[in-house]
């Protein structure tokens, strides 16, 4: 009789990623990959640190990122060629939130007690830490999500959308400021590109425009409830 290696179970999906005709799932038993109708699973015997898993995003390598869920927040990096992992970063922190990465950049919203931040990495000839970011309004309260680009850092609070310039020193709560000081409610999820922002309560989704500064909530036919993501592709 053949031996168990591992043996988790991969139902709940917590986030998803496409590439190269292949769908990689984090789960609560691994990352999964589905290809050509067949499912391989990775866990702890090909190198993850846990097999329950947060967010995921791919970086301009075609390498795959992955965080880590509640208890074990680190972040690894793994190859879907080599099918391995090729980096690790674990700061012993209790969660990875959220993922983002650009060309030269990469950012990661973290859970650490109860306490939330974000942290950055560069690629100069490889990735690595460089900074972390813990020191947000006292009245942000939980911070679910954010959204990045080339100069600011958006947050999506209990209390609202709050912005903060890169090029500021963002390690000063009080250079983090509402991005609307009208809008103070519960932020779930936040997505954007260039012109805009995508962000959603609880129970409604809502546009901000960065040109003419203004917050409007889209309008939809059917009655939304217990939002807890949205995935905007820009068009």
């Amino acid at each position: 009789m053949g031996e168990w290696l591992a043996l988790t179970s991969t139902l709940n999906v917590r986030d998803l990623i496409y590439n190269n005709n292949a769908l990689y799932c984090t789960t609560e038993g691994g990352l999964s990959q589905l290809q050509d109708e067949t499912i391989f699973t990775y866990t702890t015997i090909d190198g993850l640190l846990s097999v329950d898993l947060g967010p995921i995003d791919i970086d301009s390598n075609g390498h795959i990122w992955i965080g880590g869920f509640t208890p074990f927040g680190f972040i690894q990096i793994f190859d879907p060629i080599k099918k391995e992992i090729v980096e690790t970063f674990d700061f012993e922190l209790t969660a990875i939130l959220d993922i983002q990465i650009s060309d030269l950049r990469a950012f990661a919203l973290f859970q650490d007690g109860q306490d939330f931040g974000i942290m950055k990495f560069m690629n100069d000839n490889g990735w690595g830490y460089r900074d972390s970011f813990r020191n947000f309004p006292e009245n942000a309260g939980v911070i679910s999500s954010f959204y990045a680009n080339d100069s600011s850092i958006f947050i999506g609070s209990e209390s609202g959308l709050y912005k903060g310039n890169l090029s500021d020193n963002l390690k000063d709560p009080k250079n983090w400021a509402l991005l609307d000081s009208t809008f103070t409610e519960n932020i779930t999820s936040i997505i954007g590109n260039d012109s805009e922002l995508v962000f959603s309560s609880p129970s409604n989704i809502f546009s901000y425009n960065f040109e003419i500064k203004t917050t409007n909530q889209i309008e939809f036919s059917n009655t939304l409830s217990d939002i807890s993501k949205i995935i905007f592709d820009g068009n």
